[in-house]
């Protein structure tokens, strides 16, 4: 099929934005099913996956059940025709669609914060190349010193080996360093501009392993 494997950077799980975002889809979806039907989440849990999966997505122009089986389908409570339900099936297709509205609702609302919040973090890229070399920020190494904030915020340099894509690339890292993952966010270096090196061998906890 063409496919490869795609790995995030490590500690910048952004990276893998589409994730990302069904992952808070998701997230707000429960949260609406906990707060409103605290007793009954469990007897609804199925409406909430049947209203994410016919909610159209941005980022394909279709809901994953059109692009599943090429056709929407309608809400369960909309096919039962209330002049010829009992008085509890009534009363259940009406809490039914008052779930379905509260998720749409919740769903719409959860786009348009995600979007939000992407527009704001979203920064002019720094420009990198293979063979440039870079600090390497300390905030996800552990360091031996008594006083972390008193160490250095960057180590390095390390030479770029590869770049994955825009904003990841992978670093030549010497093996005092431990088992770190060499696969880092850009957002991570630093240009290597003053000359100087900072490489703390001995001030560096060796059980690293990003």
């Amino acid at each position: 099929m063409g496919s490869t494997q795609g790995l995030s950077s490590a500690y910048h799980p952004s990276t893998n934005g589409a994730a990302e975002r069904a992952n808070a889809m998701i997230e707000r979806y429960l949260w609406s099913y906990t707060y409103y039907q605290q007793t009954e989440w469990v007897e609804f849990i199925a409406f909430a996956e049947f209203a994410y999966n016919n909610t159209v997505h941005s980022s394909t122009g279709y809901s994953p059940f059109y692009v599943v089986n090429g056709m929407e389908f309608k809400p369960i409570a909309n096919l039962l025709c209330a002049d010829t339900l009992p008085c509890n099936v009534t009363d259940w297709s009406l809490r039914v669609r008052e779930c379905w509205q509260s998720i749409k609702i919740a769903l719409d609302k959860s786009s348009e914060k995600v979007k939000k919040q992407a527009d704001k973090k979203r920064q002019v890229t720094k420009e990198f190349k293979v063979g440039d070399k870079v600090y390497l920020s300390t905030k996800y190494i552990k360091l031996k010193f008594n006083n972390r904030k008193l160490g250095p915020k960057y180590i390095g340099p390390f030479t770029i080996e590869k770049i994955i894509n825009p904003v990841t690339v992978t670093l030549v890292l010497p093996s005092w360093l431990g088992c770190i993952h060499p696969v880092f966010h850009i957002n991570l270096l630093k240009e290597w501009v003053n000359q100087k090196n900072i490489y703390m061998e001995h001030h560096i906890d060796t059980s690293n392993i990003i």
